[in-house]
């Protein structure tokens, strides 16, 4: 493991297989513009929220433009925000490829808390996902 400005960086290799795995706890879209920079072959957007927080409607463009073509995997607490951001993605009136949409997420978390917004909703890590990549 290394640590540097713009997160931390796991590496694996195995025989006929090797991944490197970045976390980034910042906008990915000033790392992008970073000289730390690397195309990723896949991103993954951890409970990202893409309906509540305005930071997407000016990230999701850039990123999509500069990752043609890499999917961008999106997971959400539960059904009723996996559609929510569907919703925020289209009303970005992007082009991008849709790999699957909103749909549960066979490997999501078994374990619930409730919401703070409405306690009577179980909310799960990850959940549902979906999958777009840029055109």
């Amino acid at each position: 493991s290394t640590q540097s400005t713009w997160g931390v960086k796991h590496s694996l290799r195995l025989a006929s297989f090797e991944a490197t795995l970045r976390f980034h706890c910042n906008l990915y879209t000033d790392y992008m513009s970073s000289t730390e920079f690397l195309h990723p072959s896949l991103l993954m957007i951890y409970n990202a929220g893409l309906w509540g927080y305005d930071t997407w409607t000016e990230a999701f463009p850039i990123m999509l433009a500069g990752l043609t073509g890499t999917p961008i995997v999106v997971t959400s607490y539960d059904e009723t925000e996996a559609l929510d951001d569907e919703d925020a993605l289209e009303s970005m009136s992007l082009e991008y490829n849709v790999h699957w949409g909103p749909e549960a997420n066979p490997d999501g978390s078994p374990l619930g808390r409730p919401s703070c917004m409405d306690p009577n909703v179980t909310l799960r890590e990850n959940s549902w996902w979906q999958c777009v990549s840029g055109i």
